[in-house]
Formats: structure tokens, C-alpha cells, sequence
């Protein structure tokens, strides 16, 4: 935090626990969220909220964080745990982006997640694998 703070003037604080109507409230509000997990967790909600709600995620390269933002701008934008500089660096892209690209990118990001977990999607799938 000491860092980020250091190279983003001093924009950043923890919130603490947020209930999930808060959380969407963020998203919508929100360009991009800061995923830093540590833990190898299978499906991790804050990223597929975050792209549902078509919020940008930098997350760490963890667990299933990969395989969720898999073929996606997102993809882009994972980094190593505990590489900070490598979290410094998605965050400039993206603050070197314009408003027009981030509008793209939070609009493709929505469709992917729309897309890949539609429930016929999801069916049609699950029916491939168990055929």
C-alpha cells in the first residue's frame, strides 16, 4: 500500500468489509479494481462481478484468476503476487488509456463474462463434458 501510495499521490485506502449491494454500487462507479489475492481460490467473484459489471480487474496471476479472465483484456492486466512494480505497470496502462478505450474495454469485458456464463452456454457445456 506504501508503495502505491508513494507512486499514485496518495490515492489509496482500505475500505474493509463491504456489503455486496456496496460492492455493485463500486463497480458501477468504478473503471478498475485492484485484485491482490494471495490465496489459490477456484472461482473468484470479485473478478467475475468486477467484468460483469464491466469493471477492469488487475489481479494477481493466482489460482483461477487466470483461466476467468482468459482471452479477455483482463488477461493483460494480471501480475505476479507480490510484484509491485508489475501491479505499478498494469495500473499506468491503464491510466494512459483514454475514456473511449476504457468505455471498450469495460463493454468487451461485459460481454465476455454475459457470454461465458450464460446459462445455455453453461448447459451446453456441462452436456459436452458428461456425453
Amino acid at each position: 500500500m506504501r508503495k502505491l501510495n508513494d507512486t499514485f499521490r496518495k490515492t489509496f485506502g482500505l475500505l474493509g468489509r463491504l456489503s455486496h449491494e456496496d460492492m455493485l454500487k463500486l463497480y458501477s462507479r468504478s473503471y478498475v479494481v485492484l485484485v491482490p489475492s494471495i490465496c489459490e481460490e477456484l472461482l473468484l467473484y470479485v473478478v467475475m462481478e468486477a467484468m460483469a459489471m464491466g469493471t477492469l480487474p488487475i489481479a494477481s496471476r493466482v489460482g483461477g484468476i487466470s483461466e476467468i479472465v482468459e482471452g479477455t483484456y483482463a488477461e493483460d492486466m494480471l501480475f505476479e503476487v507480490d510484484n509491485v512494480e508489475e501491479l505499478v505497470e498494469r495500473m499506468e496502462s491503464v491510466l494512459a488509456m483514454s475514456r473511449e478505450q476504457i468505455k471498450d474495454v469495460s463493454f468487451s469485458l461485459r460481454e465476455a463474462m454475459l457470454k461465458r456464463f450464460d446459462p445455455e452456454t453453461i448447459k451446453r457445456d456441462l452436456m459436452r463434458v458428461f456425453s
